[in-house]
C-alpha cells in the first residue's frame, strides 16, 4: 500500500524538541530508501521504506510503501542522528508506531481524525496501555490521551498510562508489587 504522511514538523513537539526548517531538509535528504520497522523494534523485520520525502511549509512529506494494510492508523515516525558541531540531521531509521511526540504528524489514512483526548480535548497521539483483566485478550484502559497527558514509565519503550493508570502503577511500584 502506497502512503502519504506527515512524518515531522517544525513545530515543538510533545517532548520539547524542535526541528530547524534546514534539518528537516537534511532528515528529507536521507530519507529516501529508508526501511520502515515497527515500534522502532530491531527484532521485527521491516514492514516498509520510504520512497520519497520532502519538506513544504515546515513540514516534512513521507511517501512510503507499507507491505501490509493492517498499519493503518499508524503513525510514521523517524528516528535521526543530530552532529554535534552542524547540528545536520541524518536519518537512521524509521518505524511505524501508535502514537507520535509531533502533534502536526499524521496517520497512515484509514483512521479518522485521531480522537480527542479524555482530559483536555487536544488531539490523541496514544491510548492508554494499562491492563484491565489478564487473560487471552489482555484488554487495555484505551483511553485516548494527547502528548501532554500520555505518561510513560520507560522511555525506551512504547508503553504509555493515563494519569489515573499512571498513579496505580506509582502505588504499585511504592508498595513493592512491581
Amino acid at each position: 500500500m502506497n502512503v502519504k504522511v506527515i512524518a515531522a514538523t517544525s513545530n515543538i513537539d510533545s517532548n520539547g524538541n524542535r526541528l530547524s526548517k534546514a534539518q528537516l531538509k537534511d532528515l528529507a535528504k536521507t530519507a529516501i530508501g529508508q526501511r520502515i520497522g515497527v515500534n522502532f523494534n530491531p527484532f521485527i523485520p521491516p514492514v516498509g521504506s520510504v520512497t520519497n520525502a520532502k519538506v513544504e511549509d515546515g513540514k516534512l512529506l513521507i511517501e512510503a510503501e507499507i507491505l501490509d494494510n493492517q498499519f493503518e492508523g499508524y503513525f510514521i515516525a523517524p528516528s535521526y542522528k543530530i552532529d554535534k558541531n552542524t547540528r545536520v540531521i541524518e536519518a537512521s531509521d524509521f518505524a511505524l508506531t501508535r502514537e507520535h511526540s509531533d502533534e502536526g504528524a499524521t496517520a497512515i489514512e484509514g483512521r479518522k481524525k485521531p480522537e480527542p483526548c479524555y482530559l483536555c480535548g487536544k488531539p490523541s497521539v496514544a491510548l492508554c496501555d494499562y491492563v484491565l483483566e489478564y487473560g487471552l485478550e489482555d484488554p487495555t484502559c484505551d483511553r485516548p490521551l494527547c502528548g501532554e497527558h500520555a505518561r510513560k514509565p520507560y522511555p525506551d519503550q512504547d508503553i504509555v498510562y493515563c494519569p489515573e493508570h499512571w498513579e496505580v502503577i506509582q502505588r504499585l511500584k511504592d508498595n513493592g508489587e512491581l
